[in-house]
């Protein structure tokens, strides 16, 4: 019943009401005026013609201008809700929209990974550069690793100023992703697989001569140098392993190698088990 009320007091309403009466005699008008026209026989078929076009687009004009002027309220009502909804999605997604931007700006200034940034007092070795976000090695004031890493979001490129130098040190980063289709069950399982094998391969680096050396001569003793690696999503959907692991320019090609050869081993040796 409360229903049927409400739709009562809407179809009641004034400017229901109004709107009706406003294209009621909009056609009724078009109608008497088309009729005195047609019937006009001191006027051409051409001057018919072309008054019959005029006074339909006369009266289309003057019922548009009614309509306009008895929702008013309405329509300013509507405009206001709109603005205040794309406000909000403008402070939604300024973080975003700021991070993208410090993104293409920290792109112009041809920071790659590996290279050293220092923002805002904070000092590091890039390990990972997204659209969002950078993530940075922290160096101390003698530029040695301090084992923590920072995210540092992009919209900071914006507002700071910030310094960059290519990096000296004789070790190279290694960011590699591998992707499969999206099974959270078989996921966690070669990610554990994965990771064993990470940790083999990340003996033989260690046990590399070029990145004994270079660890000696450059790094401090308790600089953090454990690989990682990291479950997510990709953008199709899709999940990805996510491997940083720290080596010598010389063994990239071995650690790549090495990871994509058991990467794809333990896929293959998985799928083939029952779950």
């Amino acid at each position: 019943m409360e229903h049927l009320d409400r739709l009562i007091e809407i179809a009641t309403s004034r400017g229901l009401v109004t709107t009706f009466l406003i294209l009621a005699a909009a056609v009724i008008g078009r109608w008497t005026i088309r009729r005195f026209i047609v019937k006009n026989d001191a006027l051409s078929p051409t001057l018919k013609a072309k008054w019959g076009k005029l006074a339909q687009n006369l009266i289309v004009f003057l019922t548009l201008f009614a309509l306009v002027l008895e929702w008013a309220p309405q329509l300013r009502t509507f405009a206001l809700s709109l603005t205040a909804v794309a406000v909000a999605i403008v402070i939604a997604l300024k973080e975003i929209i700021l991070c993208l931007t410090g993104a293409v700006m920290r792109t112009s200034s041809s920071v790659k990974v590996g290279d050293v940034i220092d923002i805002q007092g904070c000092k590091g070795r890039a390990v990972e550069l997204t659209l969002l976000s950078s993530i940075i090695a922290q160096l101390n004031d003698d530029d040695l690793p301090t084992g923590r890493r920072i995210t540092l979001p992009n919209s900071v490129f914006l507002s700071n100023h910030f310094a960059t130098s290519k990096a000296n040190t004789k070790l190279i980063p290694l960011n590699i992703s591998f992707v499969m289709e999206p099974n959270y069950m078989l996921a966690n399982k070669v990610k554990e697989e994965l990771g064993l094998a990470l940790n083999r391969v990340w003996e033989s680096v260690q046990a590399s001569p070029a990145f004994s050396q270079a660890v000696s001569a450059e790094f401090s003793d308790n600089a953090d140098f454990e690989p990682t690696i990291r479950l997510t999503t990709a953008n199709d959907a899709k999940l990805a392993f996510k491997i940083h692991i720290l080596c010598a320019p010389e063994d990239r090609n071995n650690v790549e190698s090495n990871l994509s050869e058991s990467f794809f081993t333990i896929v293959s040796q998985l799928s083939r088990k029952p779950d």
